[in-house]
């Protein structure tokens, strides 16, 4: 079976809306739609429950990609929705280290303690690396002819689990109700997705004997 290229891109676009609807809704149905009381506290979860859904769908994209349609042009797709996670990532962390910085609890690591507990300090800290793996993928332009770019590639797939084993702990959107449940689906397409293109990949090119 094969999709066509047209299909594909309104399967992307319309897929991207769906997770980004589902992640709103759970975030603003968690504080009643009070948008009187919206401060940074409130808003930088949302912006990163809408990266890391917009990323996934690159993930499952990537994968509809390869099985129905290797040569499809998506190119216009993830230019534009990169330059969205891309704000989202550096937004999301960074509203709340402003918000911390600005209600006098200094810079991190210190700041994280006072908002989560030290116990919880080392998952911001995953979350915080998996950053610095994104921000490193985007400067692909640059260095994707560099030898060590296939590291890159790897680091970003880690980061993405880092991002799960992160939010899962921190994330009060998703660790309870419906929600809770979508994003344990979202980890085992994202699982699936790894795995495949894992196993593309070693088949073919098997180790040399």
């Amino acid at each position: 079976m094969k999709l066509s290229e047209k299909t594909l891109r309104i399967i992307a676009w319309g897929l991207s809306a769906l997770v980004s609807v589902l992640a709103i809704y759970v975030w603003g149905h968690s504080f009643a739609w009070h948008f009187s009381r919206l401060g940074a506290y409130r808003l930088f979860p949302l912006l990163g429950l809408l990266a890391f859904s917009l990323m996934w769908v690159h993930f499952v994209m990537g994968l509809l990609k390869s099985l129905f349609n290797p040569v499809a042009d998506l190119k216009k797709y993830y230019r534009y929705t990169s330059r969205a996670v891309l704000f989202l990532i550096l937004l999301h962390p960074g509203l709340l280290l402003y918000q911390l910085w600005r209600d006098g609890y200094g810079l991190p690591p210190g700041s994280y303690k006072f908002y989560v507990s030290a116990s919880m300090t080392s998952f911001v800290l995953l979350g915080m690396a998996a950053l610095f793996a994104f921000l490193l993928y985007e400067c692909k332009p640059w260095f994707e002819k560099q030898k060590f770019w296939p590291w890159a590639e790897q680091i970003n797939n880690l980061a993405m689990l880092m991002i799960v084993v992160h939010s899962l702990k921190l994330g009060q959107n998703v660790q309870r109700g419906w929600y809770h449940d979508v994003w344990l689906f979202y980890a085992v397409v994202l699982f699936i997705c790894l795995g495949y293109s894992y196993y593309t990949k070693f088949s073919q090119h098997p180790h040399r004997s």
